[in-house]
């Protein structure tokens, strides 16, 4: 969070969280040690990782979660772990990176892999740098306009389901956010704000 001014940094530090697979969910001032360990372990004699985690993850993250939007960042690696229950489903918005080629003069979509956590970690950013406050899908996909990202939603979920916005990255760079205000990239969950968690 180096280069944030106050008030961005308060703000980041009371509303992102972020999910991993040896310590759950953590706070951008938790230390930790370095670790490495994949989402989707499995564990001799346990079994994967995942069925360890999604009891104490629900009663962790719908809690920080509050009664707000929550924007969901992790990749489907780390959405095992854990899935909202129908009645926060519905107000949660998962965010998926696609990018946009020309292909002998075809417009084609591809699922990002390799920048999909950068490109999300500018994204995260950028929101808090703007200090957008989204309710809504609807309005989740006007504040990532309004910073400079491309969103567009998917059709309206069934009930007890979550939204779904698809992020589109040309062949040329995505917007940048001035390296002073950078922040690593990280999942979120955002209280009275847009929560996001990857």
């Amino acid at each position: 969070m180096t280069g944030l001014d106050t008030a961005t940094r308060r703000r980041a530090v009371r509303t992102l969280v972020v999910v991993c697979a040896l310590f759950g969910a953590l706070r951008l001032t938790d230390r930790i040690p370095a670790y490495r360990l994949p989402g989707d372990t499995v564990l001799p004699g346990s079994g994967p990782i995942m069925l360890a985690w999604r009891d104490p993850l629900e009663q962790v993250i719908p809690r920080a979660v509050g009664r707000g939007l929550f924007v969901d960042l992790r990749s489907s690696k780390y959405a095992a772990l854990w899935q909202p229950a129908p009645a926060l489903a519905a107000r949660t918005v998962v965010v998926r990176i696609v990018q946009q080629r020309r292909v002998a003069g075809a417009t084609t979509r591809t699922v990002v892999s390799h920048s999909n956590k950068a490109t999300k970690g500018r994204l995260a950013r950028a929101l808090l740098l703007d200090g957008a406050d989204p309710r809504t899908a609807a309005q989740f996909v006007d504040a990532c306009m309004a910073v400079g990202f491309v969103a567009e939603p998917e059709p309206p979920p069934p009930a007890g389901r979550p939204h779904r916005v698809n992020v589109v990255v040309p062949d040329r760079p995505p917007p940048r956010v001035p390296a002073a205000a950078a922040i690593a990239p990280g999942p979120v969950l955002r209280q009275d704000r847009p929560r996001v968690a990857r």
